[in-house]
């Protein structure tokens, strides 16, 4: 791709591996200006970067749920050991969750369908009532909250 030279570079994330980190600063030395999106960190970013810090993102998600009274939080994170943006808005909620006095835990959505995980980890959870008996329920990503409402409505 830099052999066609071109004009930039748009790539997701911001974490790399070595061999990718090596060849986009090959390619801004070549004058290839690169950009990341849908991520961006907040100091110390290498390139340009569009998008939101999801650290901020998560921090924002729990003081929502505390600020509404809620006090015990869950976080379904994404079994993809790579989605470093999930993980970070979990890490965000349980430390700002802490820090509000709340007691929150992160359960780490199984391997497969994202819809069937969403159901899955909210099967997990929910009392013999159809109650979510672990408190209020923030998800990584749209599949999995839409997957756990699907299931949501069922039980209910």
């Amino acid at each position: 791709m830099l052999g066609w030279v071109p004009d930039a570079l748009a790539v997701t994330r911001r974490h790399h591996t070595a061999a990718a980190l090596a060849m986009l600063h090959a390619a801004v030395s070549a004058g290839t200006p690169i950009i990341e999106m849908s991520d961006r960190q907040t100091r110390g970013a290498v390139f340009v970067q569009v998008g939101f810090d999801h650290a901020v993102v998560g921090c924002a998600m729990a003081r929502h749920l505390l600020d509404a009274g809620h006090h015990r939080l869950l976080y379904a994170d994404t079994g993809v050991a790579a989605d470093f943006r999930a993980h970070d808005q979990g890490k965000a909620i349980l430390t700002t969750a802490r820090h509000g006095g709340a007691v929150a835990r992160v359960v780490t959505a199984p391997d497969g369908d994202a819809f069937d995980t969403g159901r899955a980890v909210l099967a997990d959870l929910i009392d013999g009532r159809g109650r979510l008996n672990a408190g209020e329920l923030a998800c990584a990503n749209d599949h999995l909250a839409w997957g756990a409402g699907s299931r949501r409505k069922r039980v209910a």
